[in-house]
């Protein structure tokens, strides 16, 4: 499962979604969500047993260090893989796997 997501109407969403895609992400969710709102995709209730959340950058998961951690907790709590496709911390995350700390301290640099 895909997720792309930008922080105002006036930004385009194309670019994420083509490397979502490039990446085989067969479901794509998108979202423009302000800076104030709160993230909550909705496409995170749609992921199915064994999915992998791809992003295309660790800022698409969340803005604040807050918000990383809690998503990347929220999809390990329900067994869900972590991608993330660009960046230094470019790679995938098991729930149950030692990336786990090297998650947390990239989103601490975040």
């Amino acid at each position: 499962m895909g997720y792309a997501r930008v922080s105002s109407k006036g930004q385009d969403l194309a670019g994420q979604v083509r490397l979502l895609k490039k990446a085989g992400c067969v479901r794509i969710c998108v979202e423009k969500v302000g800076t104030r709102e709160k993230i909550r995709p909705e496409c995170n209730a749609a992921l199915r047993p064994a999915d992998t959340h791809t992003v295309t950058m660790l800022d698409r998961l969340g803005r604040n260090m807050v918000e990383l951690i809690t998503s990347a907790q929220d999809l390990a709590e329900r067994d869900h893989r972590l991608e993330i496709l660009t960046g230094p911390p470019a790679g995938t995350y098991d729930p149950h796997g030692a990336g786990k700390a090297l998650f947390v301290v990239f989103a601490a640099m975040a």
